[in-house]
């Protein structure tokens, strides 16, 4: 096995194929764990495939379970709508069920949030909309009171306020603040 040859017009060293894929896998692998910023990291791929990238089945594996995960993360609201209106289940198991998705949910905002991910949010959205779901229908079903079911309502509207302005999210103290507003012009109507 040679480990290099030489161009014979510009006096330059090549790198073997062997040589090239180990360096290549180690810049993946930086990549993958920051320990070099993504572009330089992307430079030096470019610089070593001679512009072509490489393709990883790895790194393709990775991005199609993280595209089933977020289809995962999505499908919980409607799921949980499925689980709680349109099937003959016991309240007991509605609630098992219902609480194997929010801890399913807890988990990904915990491990995207780590990990820095713009879906996070999304994650955290889908959690309190299945937690809204289920608190309003519990209370539907032990109460049947209208005034309670508003109560319900408030509560998990301040929560999302409370939660939005000590976590700097924009959007949950909007959600919460417009959610009081509305239920607000519901009772003076």
């Amino acid at each position: 096995m040679q480990p290099t040859q030489q161009f014979p017009y510009q006096g330059v060293k090549r790198v073997s194929k062997d040589r090239k894929k180990i360096i290549l896998n180690e810049i993946e692998y930086w990549k993958e764990n920051r320990l070099l910023p993504k572009e330089y990291c992307d430079f030096l791929i470019a610089l070593y495939t001679e512009g072509s990238g490489i393709q990883s089945k790895r790194h393709n594996w990775k991005k199609s379970a993280f595209f089933l995960d977020i289809m995962l993360i999505l499908l919980m609201l409607p799921l949980s709508f499925l689980v709680i209106y349109f099937t003959q289940f016991s309240l007991v198991m509605q609630i098992f069920i219902i609480f194997i998705f929010l801890l399913f949910l807890y988990i990904h905002i915990i491990y995207l949030r780590k990990n820095n991910s713009i879906y996070f949010h999304l994650a955290l959205i889908i959690f309190l909309l299945v937690f809204f779901i289920l608190s309003v229908h519990l209370v539907n079903i032990l109460t049947g009171n209208d005034f309670y079911i508003q109560g319900i309502v408030l509560a998990n509207c301040i929560l999302w306020a409370v939660l939005g302005f000590s976590k700097k999210y924009h959007y949950l103290t909007a959600s919460g603040i417009i959610g009081v507003l509305l239920l607000i012009l519901f009772f003076v109507l």
